[in-house]
């Protein structure tokens, strides 16, 4: 479909290095109880219409990514906490507007996940003009942003058409969450941090 296509196309501009990460809940095998890690890193992954703002829906990633995406990287800076416990990547769409976001979902420690926050926050101005990031493209930090779980922060970038692309990246306790959002038309920032705080609010 077209307006896949340019979602995808969109996405790209904002991930950064092809490299796996963990995969979603249905990744856990049945044969063994899931670890406690992996009790709170499924809770990052939101699969209720009802926890998502109208019109969203949670679809599985590989039935939307051509490949696995990157790992997220902004401004020079890793957003996967060292060592990764957990993660999963989740996959949200607005199919009657061309919007969509992926999410990546990491655990950590609240060590780990505190440094990765607090390098992304210092790295954020910086950032701001011209991107870190291998593609070069204008990066700008979103300034009026709410407060999110313990942590938080946002940048967002143009592509080549009007839409904009958004990276909300946020911490609640040992946990890092990474919104990419875009589309054929730009995601409300309202939408993505509704998405956000539910998450937080789960992790807390």
């Amino acid at each position: 479909m077209v307006e896949r296509g340019r979602g995808l196309i969109l996405l790209a501009i904002a991930l950064v290095t092809l490299a796996a990460c963990a995969g979603d809940p249905s990744s856990t095998t049945s044969e063994a109880a899931p670890s406690s890690a992996d009790r709170r890193a499924n809770l990052t992954v939101l699969e209720s219409k009802a926890d998502l703002p109208d019109g969203w829906a949670s679809v599985p990633p590989r039935n939307r990514l051509e490949g696995p995406p990157g790992k997220p990287v902004y401004c020079g800076v890793s957003a996967e906490p060292d060592p990764l416990r957990e993660g999963r990547l989740a996959y949200y769409e607005q199919a009657s507007t061309g919007r969509a976001m992926l999410e990546y979902g990491m655990l950590g420690t609240t060590e780990t996940a505190t440094g990765v926050l607090d390098a992304l926050i210092k790295a954020a101005p910086d950032c701001s003009g011209v991107s870190k990031q291998d593609d070069a493209r204008p990066y700008t930090q979103v300034k009026d942003l709410p407060q999110i779980g313990d942590q938080s922060v946002a940048w967002d970038t143009v592509s080549g058409s009007e839409a904009r692309s958004r990276v909300l990246v946020f911490r609640a306790d040992d946990t890092v969450v990474v919104l990419v959002a875009f589309g054929t038309t730009s995601v409300p920032i309202t939408e993505q941090t509704e998405i956000a705080r539910t998450l937080a609010a789960a992790l807390q």
